[in-house]
């Protein structure tokens, strides 16, 4: 499969007036005057109500640094966040305060069973991203209530890019995962320590997406540079993968994620955190920053995976605060759901309208 693609331009432009449906500020009571608020992720329960999470504390990676979520039923509003999980551990025989990172949330379909996964800071005064550690909590409740925190397993030793994580897998690092037909969880991850920022991929067997029964296999990490990987699907087999990275990369696979090619240059510019989507009529959609200010949030669509429109460069701007980080889902009415960090200040949430962007 062919990822030399093309970028085109688009002389018929769609405006963010009749894209954006809705527009959500979701809220936080009162924040203290230093705060900051970033890594948004979403899904969908199987009962419809919204689920929105992200990080929150005084700054990126300090100790405060806790995983929130709130709640928005079914043609209602976003609830007041709670404190969904912390970095509170025991680590050789003390109890300490770690920072919290990069909340992934994720729907099992077939049972209803919803995801957390995040990452602690491990020992050492690396920053977080350096030594993290993986890990998970699940709800059976539509998200009302949480398991205890479970630690992703360990991989082998042989794979030296997780000797700063001591051998601990990471999940999903940023983006949301993918279920194969097999029932398999394949997921972006990455490292991204001293020994460089890698892009690999973790793969859950059926029935044991926290690892724990059968542990966690490795493919990876690939040649070039790239982390945070976001997919979509080029068949409805699942057998043609694409799979974009930060800085601007991309990467293939023709057989469901087992082999991938090096990473290369993308046809999108992908410069910080972006999110990839495949709707369920075959649609791709990429929201994404261009450039390393963060700012405006794009909007690109391809029917192909291969050729690629911006159709909205303009999504949502406010002067010169970061509109970052956002994560991507189709919600089961066909309705774009994007959250993303607004300045480090708010977690936005858009509903886009599908059919007017596939028209």
């Amino acid at each position: 499969m062919s990822i030399s693609s093309i970028l085109l331009c688009n002389s018929d432009p769609f405006l963010p007036s009749e894209a954006i449906l809705e527009e959500n500020r979701i809220p936080f009571g009162a924040l203290p005057e230093k705060h900051e608020t970033h890594a948004a992720g979403i899904t969908e329960a199987t009962n419809g109500t919204l689920l929105a999470t992200w990080f929150g504390g005084s700054s990126e990676n300090a100790p405060d640094v806790k995983i929130y979520l709130s709640q928005r039923p079914k043609n209602g509003s976003w609830s007041e966040p709670t404190m969904v999980a912390d970095g509170v551990c025991t680590r050789d025989g003390e109890t300490q305060e770690y920072a919290t990172w990069n909340p992934v949330l994720f729907t099992d379909p077939s049972d209803g069973t919803i995801y957390l996964w995040y990452k602690v800071t491990g020992s050492g005064t690396k920053p977080g991203y350096q030594n993290w550690w993986g890990a998970v909590r699940t709800s059976t409740d539509h998200g009302n209530s949480w398991s205890k925190r479970i630690w992703l397993p360990q991989v082998s030793p042989n794979l030296p890019e997780f000797g700063p994580y001591q051998f601990q897998a990471t999940g999903p690092v940023k983006n949301r995962p993918i279920i194969l037909p097999d029932g398999r969880l394949l997921c972006g991850s990455s490292t991204e320590s001293p020994l460089g920022w890698k892009t690999h991929f973790e793969f859950y067997q059926a029935g044991d997406w926290t690892g724990q029964k059968y542990g966690v296999t490795i493919v990876g990490p690939l040649e070039g540079k790239g982390i945070q990987a976001s997919f979509i699907s080029k068949s409805r087999d699942m057998k043609q993968l694409l799979a974009f990275t930060r800085d601007d990369g991309i990467t293939a696979s023709n057989d469901r994620g087992e082999t991938w090619t090096p990473i290369s240059k993308s046809p999108v510019t992908t410069s910080k955190g972006f999110h990839a989507v495949t709707t369920h009529n075959g649609w791709h959609f990429l929201v994404f920053n261009k450039d390393r200010t963060r700012t405006p949030l794009s909007l690109a669509r391809s029917k192909d995976g291969e050729h690629w429109d911006v159709i909205i460069e303009n999504l949502r701007s406010d002067g010169r605060k970061s509109m970052d980080y956002p994560s991507m889902m189709q919600t089961a009415d066909g309705r774009l759901h994007i959250v993303h960090t607004f300045g480090r200040e708010y977690i936005n949430h858009l509903v886009l309208d599908t059919e007017y962007l596939t028209r």
